[in-house]
Formats: C-alpha cells, sequence, structure tokens
C-alpha cells in the first residue's frame, strides 16, 4: 500500500493534468448561434455574416461552430436548417 501511495503522490502532477481532466459541457443551446436562447433564422443571418467575413466574438465564434469540426462553414448552416425542421 506504501509503494502505491508514494507512486500516486509522485505522479499527481501527470495525473491532475492527464487524467483527472474536469468535462466542461457547452452552456448554450446547439445551434443557437447569436446566443439568444432559441434556434431561429436569426442564427442562419449570424452564421452567413460570420461566413462571409463579418466580426463575431470569441463566444459567438464558439457556438457557430455547430457540427464541431472546428471549422465554421455551409455545414454549419445545414446542420442549423435540421435542427429548425425538427
Amino acid at each position: 500500500m506504501e509503494y502505491v501511495e508514494d507512486w500516486i503522490r509522485r505522479r499527481m502532477a501527470f495525473l491532475d493534468e492527464h487524467v483527472f481532466v474536469e468535462i466542461v459541457e457547452p452552456h448554450y443551446i446547439n445551434g443557437d448561434v447569436n446566443g439568444d436562447g432559441e434556434v431561429s433564422i436569426a442564427d442562419i443571418n449570424t452564421l452567413i455574416d460570420i461566413i462571409l467575413g463579418g466580426n463575431a466574438d470569441e463566444d459567438t465564434m464558439i457556438r457557430a461552430d455547430v457540427n464541431g469540426d472546428e471549422e465554421i462553414s455551409l455545414s454549419d448552416i445545414n446542420v442549423v436548417i435540421d435542427i429548425l425542421l425538427q
């Protein structure tokens, strides 16, 4: 038991960084790009503005990647349309 305790103490920094990592869930509705609390055509308009080079804050850019592929593109618009049609 002493060996196990010693092993854990010596490797705690590594364990904290790689094993005991807190998973942060998004605090927004998927598809709610503009952050108004609902998914609507306004979210598609926001996505179009971003794709065409409009400026957006960091939170909006995170919400804009609706499909999670780390790229904001037409496929994100398609996902929002699918959400709206459900």
